[in-house]
């Protein structure tokens, strides 16, 4: 190998190793927030305690352990119930690094001793108006205590425009500023029919307009 050989492949080498460093930083979110961050998570945090048919019943904080896994910018972790139905869905969005924000999902979470996955995840789409379609990954868990109660649950992504329910999001979104993401969750009876008791597709239809407004695009 001439000495010039040697020279470009070690350069070589070390654009790569800095390029990829660069990219687990950004992922990992090893050099912080930033201004559009920021002003994401302001606006993200003003949502409003009702809207549509729908009214806040209660805001919960995220546990010392959820944040320290999620490391959110900002976030909303609420309960908010139906006016007419009394029909309860428990929802959060939060705004965080891409790399923590993409990798958590459902399936982690409730399948344990306490549920059973028994509709696994499934793409849907959600259109308000003649805007776009939003996309979720939805899917269905029973309870394994005795009421064998239902649990549906709709998860996504957005980069601050449409909601998405891109699976690999932790390489598409790298090196956005920032990933917003958002999981809803309704307990039904058992027996019920998902199809036709779904409140949670019920509470996007009327959340997703209002969430726009308080969203900020990462693609700025």
């Amino acid at each position: 190998m001439t000495r010039i050989q040697f020279v470009i492949g070690l350069t070589l080498t070390l654009l790569i190793t800095a390029a990829a460093g660069i990219l687990h930083g950004r992922l990992s979110d090893r050099w912080g927030g930033n201004e559009i961050a920021s002003q994401a998570a302001q606006q993200l945090e003003s949502l409003p305690d009702q809207f549509g048919s729908w009214r806040l019943e209660q805001k919960k904080p995220l546990s010392e352990t959820e944040l320290s896994q999620l490391r959110p910018y900002g976030y909303v972790n609420r309960t908010y119930v139906h006016l007419v139905s009394g029909q309860r869905v428990s929802f959060f969005v939060l705004v965080g690094p891409v790399g923590q924000t993409a990798v958590h999902n459902p399936e982690v979470c409730y399948s344990s001793r306490d549920y059973t996955i028994i509709q696994p995840k499934e793409p849907t789409s959600v259109r308000v108006g003649g805007q776009r379609a939003d996309q979720f990954l939805a899917m269905t868990f029973r309870s394994n205590s005795m009421d064998r109660e239902l649990l549906r649950v709709y998860y996504g992504w957005s980069d601050g425009t449409t909601w998405d329910a891109e699976q690999e999001g932790r390489f598409r979104f790298a090196g956005l500023p920032f990933l917003y993401k958002i999981q809803l969750a309704a307990v039904l009876p058992s027996g019920a029919d998902v199809s036709k008791e779904d409140a949670c597709r019920l509470f996007l239809g009327d959340l997703i307009p209002v969430l726009r407004t308080h969203m900020v695009s990462a693609r700025s």
